[in-house]
């Protein structure tokens, strides 16, 4: 014969194994939910009903089994911490979680983006949307990397564009965002299209989704197709609301309605016919099920024997297998942390190695450059000094071996200076001598006239043409530059070594204007020397490519010019006039 007791735990095994198979007692996934809603903006148009929907949408989730986090008017550093928080709760969840995010407020799309906009965002134009608003890809990142397998986004995000005139490429409503895999977005309107924010307490959109999530057996997908009718019906067609699915699994609100299942009262067992003492009620049902590890068992358990003292028990072994599982969980999610703060901490220390090592290549690279630059520079100096070295060795070879044609040289070459030497015989004779000591006297040198060298030859030559001006041309005769004849005289010095120049004019004698035009021209550099001497006309000095020049004199300032330019470009080109002077008449 079976006992009441028996009889009793097969209605109680039967009952959860039907509940089990249906789903109908308990969610089977952990459900998480983040609800924003934004009404009162401080720059922009503010919004009635994104608060009354954000509480709406709350009241409806916490009835559906979701534990529900709910913002309202918040700053951006405020939206970003709650979402940066729903995905670590996510992750917590485990992989079975379903995650769902809510927002209402305003958005806006610009270069292909979208943002969701914060109360307090102070936005002139659309590059201000990278700092104040915050960007539907940062979301799906969060959501992303919470690892979990199912995410519902819904945006009732794109009621009207604040910012008309402001951005040069905005445009009406919200683009479209790939949904990746395991997720699903739905938009309050169509791309392109903006939603009404309605005329009511709540929007058409969240009205009609929060009707339809509690209609039961239905499918997510189902859902929001009956949402887009009834919004279309409501708003004439003006609204259309859009999805972006990519769900690989099922997933329903609101499950079905399980059919009643028909309590069976336990009959009490026959009596027999001897006697003995009256059990404990539920003892043998208990003593069946008293190491079980289901929580539904125990609570029917409970239901059917309340007034028991095993129901005492059953309490307590519902208590302990809830701390049990709260255990486990804190385990779970401190092991999930520490394995993503070493991995934090590995990469952080990858990229201080990583920076470490770009650096110290960078450094050794800087010194090869510096060290191989410095040999460059070393070699080159050593090839300079070589040549250096090799040049005077020419110069002390050629001046130790004696040159028979010297004295024809240096005549030539006092004879192109403007200092006549006499005769080019190469014989060295008196008029020779005198031209060398003039070439030194107008030239500013000091060089004896009684040693004849190749370096007296290269002076000669670099000190130019028409050193000496005291030549009579007719004559070749000497004039004596001291002599006072009643003329106003001036002189022009010019130093190509240093491209400084002096002038000299209305003094009463060649000499005083020659003497104090080279003491001008030696106040800014060396190697001055007479350029040119006129007495009551006028003198000029050109400069050209390289410092060669050329001096002359006129009747007028224009003839000066215009004789000192044809004698500088005689010599170099690019000639233009230094300097002019005149004298009295």
């Amino acid at each position: 014969m079976i006992s009441a007791g028996l009889k009793n735990l097969c209605v109680i095994m039967c009952t959860v194994w039907l509940m089990l198979a249906s789903g109908a007692a308990v969610h089977a996934e952990k459900r998480v939910a983040l609800v924003i809603g934004n009404s009162t903006y401080k720059e922009i148009s503010a919004l009635p009903n994104p608060v009354n929907d954000a509480k709406l949408m709350t009241r409806t989730l916490k009835e559906l089994g979701f534990e529900v986090v709910m913002v309202l008017d918040a700053n951006r550093v405020e939206m970003g911490r709650a979402i940066r928080k729903f995905g670590k709760s996510l992750r917590a969840a485990g992989r079975d979680a379903v995650g769902l995010f809510y927002y209402a407020g305003h958005g806006v799309q610009a270069h292909g983006g979208n943002y969701l906009i914060p109360v307090a965002a102070s936005i002139q134009d659309d590059a201000d949307l990278e700092i104040e608003g915050l960007s539907s890809s940062y979301i799906m990142r969060r959501l992303e990397n919470a690892g979990n397998r199912l995410n519902l986004i819904v945006l009732d995000a794109c009621r009207n564009n604040p910012f008309k005139g402001r951005f040069r490429s905005s445009q009406r409503g919200l683009s479209r965002i790939e949904a990746a895999s395991g997720k699903l977005i739905a938009f309050s309107a169509g791309p392109g299209q903006a939603a009404l924010d309605g005329s009511g307490k709540n929007s058409p959109y969240t009205s009609a989704l929060v009707k339809v999530m509690k209609q039961p057996g239905l499918k997510v997908e189902e859902v929001f197709k009956r949402v887009r009718i009834r919004v279309e019906e409501e708003t004439g067609g003006a609204q259309t609301p859009w999805e972006e699915s990519s769900l690989r699994g099922e997933f329903y609100f609101s499950p079905k309605a399980q059919p009643e299942i028909a309590k069976v009262t336990p009959q009490p067992a026959k009596q027999p016919t001897h006697t003995r003492p009256l059990l404990p009620a539920g003892r043998d049902t208990w003593s069946a099920i008293q190491n079980t590890r289901s929580k539904a068992i125990l609570q029917i358990f409970i239901k059917e024997y309340p007034d028991s003292v095993y129901a005492k028990f059953a309490r307590a072994r519902l208590k302990e297998l809830k701390s049990e599982e709260d255990t486990k969980r804190s385990i779970e999610a401190a092991a999930r942390e520490k394995v993503e703060r070493e991995r934090a901490a590995r990469e952080k220390a990858e990229k201080r190695e990583t920076a470490r090592r770009e650096r110290t290549a960078r450094e050794e690279a800087s010194k090869r450059r510096e060290k191989a630059k410095a040999l460059r520079e070393k070699r080159e100096e050593e090839e300079r000094e070589r040549l250096r070295v090799a040049a005077l060795d020419r110069e002390a070879e050629l001046s130790r071996k004696p040159d028979p044609d010297l004295p024809r040289k240096i005549q030539r070459a006092l004879r192109q200076s403007g200092c006549n030497p006499g005769s080019v015989d190469g014989v060295w004779g008196r008029k020779s001598t005198a031209a060398l000591k003039r070439f030194a006297r107008w030239g500013g040198l000091r060089l004896p006239s009684e040693h004849l060298s190749r370096e007296t030859l290269k002076l000669i030559l670099k000190q130019g043409n028409q050193v000496c001006k005291d030549i009579n041309k007719d004559t070749g005769l000497v004039l004596d530059p001291t002599r006072i004849d009643g003329r106003n005289y001036g002189a022009i010095s010019y130093s190509q070594q240093t491209d400084s120049h002096g002038w000299a004019y209305d003094y009463k004698s060649q000499d005083q204007a020659e003497s104090r035009a080279v003491e001008e021209c030696a106040k800014h550099g060396d190697g001055c020397m007479l350029s040119v001497w006129f007495a009551n006309a006028c003198g000029a000095l050109a400069v050209g490519k390289g410092n060669g020049w050329g001096a002359n004199w006129g009747r007028t300032r224009e003839e000066a010019e215009k004789n000192a330019l044809n004698s500088c470009n005689s010599n170099t080109s690019d000639c233009e006039v230094r300097r002019w002077v005149c004298t009295k008449r």
